[in-house]
């Protein structure tokens, strides 16, 4: 029974290690100056809890391996400063310092499970640049709304900014939004650079597209304050399912990927948390039943080990050498006993009686 407890106990404690979650990753990319992204990644699904200070954040994950990974993470901006991870007890610590105080937006992904951090600058005057940089980042994202309140924001500080006019107008067409869409586009001067796509996205929102005439051109063409977005601007390299390569290029691709990405960025709510729940539950009833089969099995076997008890017989030798029990058969052979009654009465097999009562008449010892 000793030995059945530390089995037990030592395929509880297996099971347990076997089941906690382990920190498979840790990595962080920088766009621009404006968002650093940082991404968690887990063997499964866990509870999490982000607490932020000043210039600091920390996200504890509960019944969690921090494993060996080292986080991979580069300072190519004033946002992040450094990120590393600890254990403490069962639970481990993910650690995360900022150069800067910083506005945090943090949201879950799937297959695999994954907790996204989203560092932005905070500004404290209006900075064009990093601002737009901050939009189009939520509009590779997938975060259309979040991207709209910022075409919106940056627009009050530059009205007549034709790039921003033009880009805000790409993302509502994006949104399906095609009243306020033409209403941005058609703001854009004919003497911008962005006139000719412009009125080429606005056939297209009309469905003119092939009775589009292009601007003459201008005698002395105005450049825009501020370069377009750059196109080796890269997303996250492992991410990639979290949001779409580049800013949308065409109407029919983005609309196609932008609800995707921002169905995923969604918070968790009380739905994973039940998921978390069942499967917990689910595993905990599994390596129950299993270990309660390793027990009937071992039950089974030792019942089997057990020796069986050696019935008396003439080639045994006990008949001749117990001389009372064949005195205590004849006498009650002598008395009229029957072999069966005499078997019940001593408690002995009928054929020790029989072949006792043979063995004396054919030998002559009946007494």
């Amino acid at each position: 029974m000793k030995k059945l407890s530390i089995i037990l106990l030592a395929m509880l404690i297996l099971t347990a290690l076997g089941g906690q979650c382990v920190v498979r990753e840790i990595r962080a990319h920088d766009y621009d100056a404006a968002v650093t992204r940082v991404v968690i990644e887990l063997s499964g699904l866990v509870e999490y809890k982000v607490t932020q200070g000043e210039k600091f954040l920390t996200v504890d994950l509960f019944e969690v391996d921090a494993g060996i990974a080292e986080p991979k993470y580069s300072r190519l901006s004033r946002i992040l400063d450094a990120v590393s991870i600890s254990q403490m007890g069962n639970n481990a610590q993910v650690s995360v310092s900022t150069m800067d105080p910083i506005r945090l937006e943090s949201s879950t992904l799937s297959e695999p499970f994954r907790i996204i951090l989203d560092l932005h600058a905070e500004f404290r005057v209006p900075n064009r640049k990093l601002q737009l940089k901050r939009a189009e980042f939520y509009a590779e994202t997938g975060k259309l709304n979040s991207a709209d309140n910022a075409f919106a924001e940056l627009c009050g500080y530059y009205p007549k900014d034709n790039e921003v006019l033009y880009k805000w107008g790409k993302l509502l067409d994006v949104r399906e939004a095609k009243d306020r869409a033409l209403k941005k586009l058609k703001q854009i001067p004919a003497t911008s650079s962005y006139y000719n796509p412009a009125q080429e996205l606005i056939a297209e929102l009309n469905g003119t597209a092939k009775k589009v005439a292009k601007a003459p051109e201008p005698a002395k063409p105005i450049k825009p304050a501020v370069t377009p977005m750059p196109s080796n601007a890269k997303a996250d390299s492992v991410a990639q399912q979290d949001s779409t390569s580049s800013f949308p290029q065409t109407r029919q691709t983005t609309k196609n990927k932008a609800p995707k990405s921002q169905a995923c960025s969604k918070s968790p709510g009380w739905r994973s948390w039940i998921t978390i729940f069942v499967v917990t539950y689910c595993t905990w009833i599994l390596t129950f039943l299993g270990l309660c089969l390793i027990v009937l099995i071992i039950l089974i076997i030792s019942g089997i080990k057990k020796q069986k008890p050696v019935k008396s017989g003439p080639e045994s030798g006990i008949i001749l050498g117990d001389d009372k029990k064949r005195k205590m058969v004849m006498q009650l052979v002598g008395d009229g006993w029957r072999p069966k009654e005499i078997a019940r009465e001593l408690k002995i097999p009928l054929k020790e009686v029989e072949c006792i009562i043979n063995l004396c008449q054919t030998t002559g010892m009946e007494n």
